[in-house]
Order: C-alpha cells, then structure tokens, then sequence
C-alpha cells in the first residue's frame, strides 16, 4: 500500500526483485499488456518505477482484498453478489479476448474487490498475445484451476483456458 503524494490517493506497489526475474522480456511482456488495458474491472497500471536491484509497479488499490480471503473471512457469498462478480470478470476476459490476450491465471486470489465492492481482475504475468485460432502450449497458472487438456500436456486455446478457470 502507498500514497500517491500528490493527489492522496492510495495505490498498490508491487516490489520485484531484479534478482528474481528469470527474464526482463517476461516482465516487459506483462507491464506492456498492462498498460494498454482500460476496463472497468481491470486493475489499472498507473507506472513503473525502475531502481538499481528492484522494479516497483504502480497500479490500483483495491481496499477489499482478493476473493479467497473474503470467502475464507465471511463465508459463501450471497448469489446476486456472486452473479455481480461473475459478470464483472465475465466483461473483463470479454475485453482481454478482444485484444487477442489470454490471462491464463484466472482464480480467486486474482481477483480483487474496491471499496464499493466491485470485481478487478489482476496479476497480468501469465497473460499472453495470441492469433486468431492460435493453440497455445505453455503449462501456466495454479494446477488446481488448470483445465484438463492442459493437465495433459496438450495444445489449448487461451480465451476456452480463462472460462474454465472462471468456471471452476
């Protein structure tokens, strides 16, 4: 958590050590699809700030936390809150796949609720551009989220992976 010194607004930093990247490109890749996104229910990359030995990203803050914790904290949610989050991150893989960008990590840790409630789908890191039809093969994202084909090894298409994992 920060404060933007300027208009007092609180923001989320994420501190990545330059040690721990495996690859710049990979971390360009996600700061690139970041920064070209505008949804509503996308969170919003405000900068980057590059030092020595760590990069920091400036995105929104979403004061509510992620969706786990609060199912964890408070129990199942009620089904029109439930139905309101669903169509919330429905419209953002809807925009994302109309960009040609597969998140490939949709789960309830990357999912984040404002102050009013509303959804924000995050962490872009494994998201990737593809083309029309393309079948993507790189395992990514949490197991327990994975669609079958991609447990097996097998070519996928992004935007099917992303609906399952909405739907699991």
């Amino acid at each position: 958590l920060g404060i933007h010194e300027e208009t007092g607004q609180k923001v989320a930093i994420k501190q990545i050590k330059k040690s721990e990247i495996n690859t710049n490109a990979l971390l360009a890749k996600e700061i690139n699809i970041q920064k070209m996104l505008f949804h509503p229910y996308l969170t919003q990359l405000y900068g980057v700030i590059e030092k020595s030995e760590n990069i920091f990203l400036i995105s929104e803050y979403c004061s509510k936390g992620d969706i786990i914790t609060n199912l964890i904290e408070k129990g199942n949610f009620k089904e029109d809150f439930s139905c309101k989050i669903f169509q919330q991150i429905l419209s953002s893989l809807e925009y994302l796949h109309k960009n040609k960008i597969a998140h490939r990590d949709i789960k309830p840790e990357n999912i984040l609720l404002t102050e009013n409630y509303d959804a924000k789908l995050t962490d872009f890191g494994l998201s990737k551009y593809y083309k029309e039809n393309e079948l993507l093969s790189t395992f990514c994202g949490s197991p327990i989220y994975a669609s079958p084909e991609m447990l097996e090894g097998k070519k996928y298409n992004g935007t099917k992976i992303d609906i399952w994992g909405l739907g699991i």
